[in-house]
C-alpha cells in the first residue's frame, strides 16, 4: 500500500488505481486494499533519524551482533556478564583496561573490566590476556596512550583466534 499511497500523494489528480503484490514463490497475487499507510510510514521514518538516545535494550545475539551502541550499553555488558549473551567466537567485543602497551611492537596486556552493578560502572579483574595490535588498531592505541587516557577501553570486533 505504501507505493500506491505515495503515487496518489504525489499525483492527486491521477485516475483511480489499484496496486498488487505478486509473489513468485507460490504464484499468488495480493491486492493492496485499505486506508493510506503514509502517516505511519513517515512516523517510522522520523523514528529512524540519528539520535543520541539509544533504542530500548533487548539483548540477544541477533540484536546485539551489529549494534553500534555496545560501547555505551550497560545492558549489553551485564548480559555478557550474566551469561545471557555468548562471548563470541572469532570476533569478540570486550571492555578492558590497558595494563601494558609497547608502542613499537604493538604487544598489549589487557585486563577484562567487568561491569559493577547494572549501570555501567567499570570493575577490575584478575582476568588478563595479551594481544598484538597492528594497522589501525595499533595507530588508535598509540593515540589513546599518548593522550594520557587511562580509563576503560571498548574493543569492538577484535579478532580473538590468533
Amino acid at each position: 500500500r505504501f507505493y500506491r499511497d505515495l503515487l496518489i500523494e504525489n499525483n492527486p489528480d491521477h485516475p483511480p488505481l489499484h496496486a498488487e503484490g505478486w509473489y513468485s514463490a507460490n504464484q499468488s497475487i495480493h491486492r493492496a486494499e485499505g486506508p493510506s499507510v503514509l502517516e505511519d510510514a513517515f512516523e517510522a521514518w522520523e523514528g529512524m533519524r540519528h539520535s543520541d538516545i539509544p533504542f530500548e535494550a533487548t539483548p540477544d545475539s541477533t540484536a546485539c551482533g551489529f549494534c553500534e551502541w555496545k560501547a555505551w550499553c550497560p545492558t549489553w555488558w551485564t548480559a555478557r556478564r550474566d551469561g545471557i549473551l555468548p562471548p563470541g567466537n572469532i570476533f569478540r567485543d570486550e571492555v578492558v583496561n590497558v595494563i601494558r602497551f609497547d608502542s613499537d611492537s604493538g604487544a598489549t596486556l589487557f585486563e577484562r573490566a567487568p561491569p559493577l552493578g547494572d549501570h555501567g560502572d567499570v570493575g577490575r579483574s584478575e582476568n588478563k590476556f595479551g594481544a598484538i595490535l597492528r594497522d589501525q588498531a595499533l595507530s588508535q592505541m598509540r593515540q589513546l596512550v599518548d593522550s594520557g587516557y587511562q580509563g576503560p577501553v571498548f574493543l569492538g570486533s577484535a579478532k580473538a583466534d590468533g
